[in-house]
């Protein structure tokens, strides 16, 4: 086995534009690598500057559509598989691993090289996300509990038969983020547990940066620096957490009435979220956002003191609690979720049920009335969660996997799919 390896990425959505720190996201992940002794390519989408290649180093990124938008997710896949075999031509390369895109016609890379790359996947790059979505959705309704009996099993074979299994049967592995997607690969995508790696790549696309509030973001939305506000980030795909919370908030105005309650995202059901607020007479409270670039993501979540997320559908460990608790805001998630896993309760910060207005708005008056008690656990968060995200470390773990996956093929492709 070779001690030095050529590893190429694959990331539509590499998070990079004309203020980027070179030193966040993959880069980190290349620049401990390249210092190893490895050389890294990565393949995207487009940057705003315009760029088709940025090199550095033992590093090269090659944007795809700078001059084009793609029309679907399989575009770039397609340019993204010429990209790799026009490199493997001209420097070897021995592993692909894919952050967000399934590479459909793998098989090719495959039949046309003598040195044949092995392939891994981080599990984003599947459909899991929305099965979760789907099941996380069900009510304790007749017509949601006839869809979670019939309808949401079909969209989930349909999903897993012509869209996961080509994806997952030419993997030697998948790198997932928590114990719960693992256990969601092993049970029902029956993908072997030897094949998963518990390595959070995508967490290195999370800011960890410590900001202050900016004041033009509090000018905008017309905001005093010294008001209480609570924070939320949704794609709105269902309402139940959010109105959960704008029942919460309600009792919260009684007791704060300077407070604000700062909701960021847009999705389908905003237009129900805002004609919510508007029954609730809690119009000149809530502040909602939208179109908001995923790198002003962070912005916005340092201008709150308390932010909550109780989405239990994720099967990640929430990219915006882990944004906040690297800002030594005090986060709140659900007990349901796999945020339960690095979150100790009062500790860190705090796990709810969903379901208890009451004890929810309780739990959030104390902390308003206390500001030495958020000072606390913002930075016991802050702390723990760099401790836990240590990007040396998970680029260990990553290279680990690698090297591991090059000692061996996947015995389950070789059994059931060569």
């Amino acid at each position: 086995m070779k001690t030095k390896l050529h590893i190429c990425f694959i990331n539509k959505n590499l998070p990079l534009t004309k203020t980027t720190n070179m030193r966040q996201g993959l880069w980190t992940i290349a620049e401990r690598l390249n210092e190893w002794g490895h050389k890294v390519s990565i393949v995207s989408h487009k940057n705003t500057s315009g760029q088709q290649e940025i090199e550095k180093g033992d590093t090269t990124i090659y944007f795809l559509s700078n001059n084009e938008e793609f029309n679907s997710i399989q575009d770039f896949s397609k340019l993204a598989e010429k990209k790799i075999l026009e490199i493997h031509k001209t420097d070897s390369i021995d592993h692909i691993h894919s952050l967000d895109t399934p590479l459909k016609n793998y098989k090719k890379i495959w039949s046309k090289t003598k040195n044949k790359p092995q392939l891994s996947y981080s599990v984003q790059s599947t459909s899991i996300e929305n099965f979760f979505d789907l099941f996380g959705s069900v009510k304790p309704k007749v017509g949601s509990l006839l869809l979670s009996t019939f309808v949401y099993p079909f969209l989930f074979l349909k999903n897993f038969f012509f869209k996961d299994y080509l994806t997952l049967k030419q993997a030697s592995a998948v790198f997932v983020s928590s114990p719960k997607q693992a256990h969601a690969l092993e049970r029902y995508y029956l993908y072997p547990p030897n094949n998963i790696f518990q390595v959070p790549l995508d967490s290195f696309m999370i800011s960890l940066m410590l900001r202050s509030k900016s004041t033009k973001l509090l000018e905008s939305l017309n905001l005093n620096p010294e008001t209480p506000v609570i924070a939320t980030a949704s794609d709105m795909k269902r309402t139940d957490d959010l109105f959960f919370l704008l029942d919460v908030f309600e009792r919260i105005s009684l007791l704060h009435p300077e407070s604000k309650f700062l909701i960021i995202g847009d999705g389908e059901h905003f237009k129900d979220v805002e004609h919510r607020i508007l029954l609730k007479a809690l119009d000149s409270k809530v502040i909602m956002t939208k179109n908001i670039a995923p790198t002003s993501l962070p912005d916005f979540i340092a201008l709150s003191d308390v932010f909550i997320n109780l989405d239990p559908s994720s099967s990640g460990l929430g990219r915006t609690l882990v944004e906040a608790m690297s800002q030594k805001k005090v986060i709140i998630g659900s007990e349901l979720s796999p945020i339960a896993n690095i979150i100790a309760h009062g500790v860190n910060g705090y796990l709810i049920r969903p379901e208890d207005t009451q004890r929810c708005a309780k739990l959030i008056d104390r902390l308003f009335s206390s500001p030495e008690k958020r000072i606390e656990l913002g930075e016991q968060a802050r702390k723990d969660v760099l401790s836990i995200f240590d990007q040396e470390i998970l680029t260990k773990k990553a290279l680990k996997a690698f090297q591991t996956v090059q000692k061996r093929k996947s015995l389950f492709r070789q059994l059931f799919f060569n």
